[in-house]
């Protein structure tokens, strides 16, 4: 009882929790305004393909070696996906690390080059992004409360950020404390749970108080019930898991490897950059367009019933590998469940499976698990983006499939990055001695 009245009368225990509060509110508010930006830079990206579908050809090699040259020389911090970047931080041991990770100019930065990036036809998401920015603000704010030097406590935070941006980005708290859980620290500290959660909540409460209740994808009218899902959802699984696990293989091998595509990103970034943008324009072309930005659209289109280009998956692959190597700000969630939908509309045209929209909800989960290998979150941020809660079995055996398959390909993509972050900023000894290491691709 007594310590009871004490928690409720300190004063620093009281700081503790409005920091928290206002860093949920902040992470909301951002992902919110991220999410806006890069909406209207893809409403600006479809008016120039209606002016011109060869445009591309011009602009996109051309903007991805400016976003690439700006990146690397003011903030190479805001490169990539972000979600290493955030798992990086999770694991520093320096405080130089931490203020070169979480750098507050790096958030607007992050946020306006992949904006520009998507404005220019890259083909890459703002979630992942959205964790790093989160897990900045976070950091930001524990950096003036008490205990600010503990490092359990500015783990918490930055693991609570990260999770309040997972969580505002889709409008899906369950998976933002489940990735925080799964992805972001395989070691998870049970005294972080409640900072994680109250972020969680604040952070949504924001996004919803702004933008209203709603769910990602809509909610795609399945015809098939469960049941009938469950043997397709192992196909589906395994498939997605399989192509996902290449494309991870694929960008550890070409972004860090000693093969001739890592030699040419090193020792010429901006050339390189430039061919990554041709690239991606080639592949937009030949996909009538589809393959460029984050690919909402076309898989709320397959989503709901609709068709789309059967040359969609190769092309959006090809365009997020090559944009994810290009060096320019971007996440892989988003383009990663676009060419899952495609998958699973692949998997409609094969006899017997024709409830596409079904076969396309499996894919998204499938081919995000086998991108990053972590199941739990992709069928619960899948089933909380499409509102299908009755799908939960089929969408487990996907997940469960996929990780499999993924595994057998390659180790973590997002362990691997991360690796390769802390190795660059504390050594190879500090990467070692991080808690559940990253994969063998990644070194």
């Amino acid at each position: 009882m007594r310590h009871a009245r004490r928690a409720l009368l300190s004063g620093e225990i009281w700081r503790e929790r409005a920091g928290t509060w206002l860093a949920g509110a902040a992470v909301g508010a951002a992902a919110v305004g991220f999410a806006w930006l890069v909406d209207e830079a893809t409403l600006l990206m479809h008016a120039g393909l209606e002016w011109s579908p060869w445009l591309p050809l011009l602009v996109t090699p051309l903007a991805f070696a400016v976003i690439a040259a700006f990146t690397r020389r003011f903030f190479p911090a805001a490169a990539g996906s972000g979600i290493p970047n955030a798992m990086a931080a999770l694991r520093a041991r320096q405080a130089s690390t931490l203020e070169h990770l979480l750098d507050l100019r790096m958030i607007l930065a992050r946020i306006f080059l992949s904006a520009a990036a998507v404005l220019f036809g890259a083909s890459v998401g703002r979630e992942g992004p959205t964790v790093h920015v989160g897990a900045a603000i976070a950091y930001r704010f524990g950096r003036v409360l008490p205990h600010r030097d503990d490092p359990a406590r500015r783990r918490a935070l930055i693991l609570a950020g990260s999770a309040a941006g997972v969580a505002a980005a889709f409008n899906t708290p369950l998976a933002g404390i489940v990735f925080a859980i799964e992805e972001l620290a395989r070691s998870y500290e049970a005294r972080a749970s409640g900072t994680t959660l109250v972020a969680v909540l604040i952070a949504g409460v924001v996004s919803l108080a702004i933008v209203g209740d709603y769910t990602y994808f809509g909610r795609p009218q399945v015809a098939a019930g469960a049941a009938s899902l469950l043997v397709p959802a192992a196909g589906v699984g395994l498939a997605g898991g399989l192509l996902g696990g290449a494309f991870a293989r694929a960008l550890l091998a070409m972004s860090g490897g000693q093969g001739r595509v890592a030699g040419l990103s090193r020792a010429r970034p901006v050339v390189f950059a430039f061919a990554c943008g041709l690239v991606v324009a080639v592949a937009g072309l030949l996909s009538g367009g589809s393959a460029f930005g984050t690919g909402y659209e076309p898989a709320r289109a397959v989503l709901e019933g609709g068709t789309i280009s059967l040359a969609f998956v190769p092309a959006k692959f090809a365009a997020t590998l090559a944009s994810l190597l290009a060096g320019i700000p971007g996440g892989l969630f988003a383009p990663s469940l676009a060419i899952g939908a495609g998958l699973g509309q692949l998997a409609g045209t094969l006899p017997g499976l024709d409830d596409v929209p079904g076969l396309a909800v499996l894919g998204t989960c499938a081919y995000l698990t086998g991108a990053t290998q972590a199941p739990m979150t992709a069928f619960i941020i899948v089933m909380e983006m499409t509102g299908l809660h009755d799908l939960v079995l089929p969408l487990m055996v996907a997940a469960l499939t996929a990780a499999a398959g993924s595994r057998l390909i390659s180790g973590s993509l997002y362990f691997g990055l991360a690796d390769r972050l802390v190795t660059k900023h504390e050594g190879d000894t500090a990467a070692d001695a991080t808690e559940g290491g990253g994969s063998g691709a990644a070194r």
